[in-house]
């Protein structure tokens, strides 16, 4: 009877665990919509702060995960193999720059140094343990693709309807947001060959 109350608990520590993994993956795709005015980079600093937090928990989540249930432990693929290697080139480089402390955090304006390259590596090895099945895959794609939408339609309406050249929108970096919304054609696309 002991043992029954033990895997009944570990089983719905699983459960929990998945579910707020899931729920972390998809507080990350609202990144681009964080905004906050009261920092000197209003639309950077707030959204890395925002991403970094998110994934620290998601992957701090998912090595408990594999930590008590081995069937959730990665496998190597070529992907997964692919983004390692490019961790470590990066790290490697970052380490022999002219300076390391820099090329690590840097800069304040753009918040993508070695840091933030690790913390897409940690949010790669969460959703690969996270996300098993096609159609789990497919809801975080459709998801993306609506908050996509938004942020779209979030700059096409001020435009049509004010007269100032750039609007205040959660945009921010208009080349930012246009290579974002560029991926998010591709995900379209997928979805309507489906």
């Amino acid at each position: 009877m002991p043992c029954d109350k033990i895997r009944s608990r570990m089983h719905r520590f699983e459960k929990i665990l998945l579910w707020i993994l899931r729920l972390g993956l998809i507080l990350t795709l609202f990144t681009p919509l964080v905004y906050h005015n009261g920092f000197f980079f209003p639309y950077i600093i707030p959204r890395a702060v925002y991403f970094q937090i998110i994934t620290e928990i998601l992957f701090a989540g998912a090595i408990t995960l594999i930590a008590f249930f081995p069937n959730h432990r990665p496998r190597w693929t070529h992907l997964s193999l692919a983004i390692f290697v490019y961790l470590a080139i990066a790290g490697l480089t970052t380490l022999t720059s002219v300076d390391p402390s820099k090329s690590f955090i840097g800069t304040i304006e753009r918040s993508f140094g070695f840091f933030q390259l690790l913390h897409f590596g940690m949010l790669f090895f969460a959703a690969s343990i996270t996300l098993k099945k096609p159609s789990e895959w497919n809801a975080i794609l459709g998801i993306s693709l609506g908050i996509s939408l938004y942020a779209a339609l979030d700059l096409f309406i001020p435009m049509m309807t004010t007269s100032v050249a750039r609007p205040p929108t959660v945009a921010g970096n208009p080349i930012f947001l246009a290579a974002y919304l560029i991926f998010h054609l591709f995900f379209a696309a997928y979805f309507f060959t489906q």
